[in-house]
């Protein structure tokens, strides 16, 4: 239940997601939702981020506000962006969904005690350095075509290396 209302949250306006992340808080202070379910909704939803950004290209940001105002709600842990930054594939969705969630805890009222956690940044950051084609922000569908076009490239250099080789 949890990730379908955040599936469908992420494509409304900024009230409909304010009021999820409301929701969110309520339920889980209510023990309607427990630690588990948010955490399998919002790792659920990193997984299915490149699907989503197809029909809704602004969910990334929308996903990582959501995590940030979740984590100054203490309904998630700062360290728990590490597990949602593993499962989001894309490197440039993932730099969308911690920026988005950085400013969101940065605006709170607990921001520095949060922004204090040097590892978790550290982490966060190594996670998003070390993934290959960092460095191109394109869009999904884009960024798929730049490395296939990439890869094809490469073989075609081997082949034609393999080829001189021989002659």
């Amino acid at each position: 239940m949890a990730i379908t209302i955040l599936l469908e949250s992420l494509e409304g306006q900024q009230r409909e997601r304010d009021l999820v992340k409301k929701l969110f808080v309520h339920l889980w202070a209510e023990k309607v939702f427990s630690d588990k379910d948010i955490k399998t909704g919002m790792i659920l939803t990193a997984e299915q981020l490149e699907d989503v950004v197809l029909d809704n290209p602004s969910a990334p940001k929308h996903f990582g506000d959501l995590i940030g105002k979740l984590i100054l709600s203490d309904v998630i842990e700062f360290g728990f962006l590490v597990d949602i930054l593993k499962k989001t594939e894309d490197t440039f969705l993932k730099r969308q969904v911690y920026d988005s969630a950085l400013r969101a805890v940065k605006s709170g009222p607990n921001a520095q005690s949060v922004m204090s956690q040097q590892a978790i940044l550290d982490e966060c950051e190594r996670l998003l350095a070390s993934t290959w084609g960092a460095t191109v922000p394109v869009d999904t569908f884009f960024g798929a075509w730049v490395k296939l076009f990439t890869i094809y490239l490469l073989v075609f250099a081997i082949l034609l290396e393999f080829s001189l080789v021989e002659t």
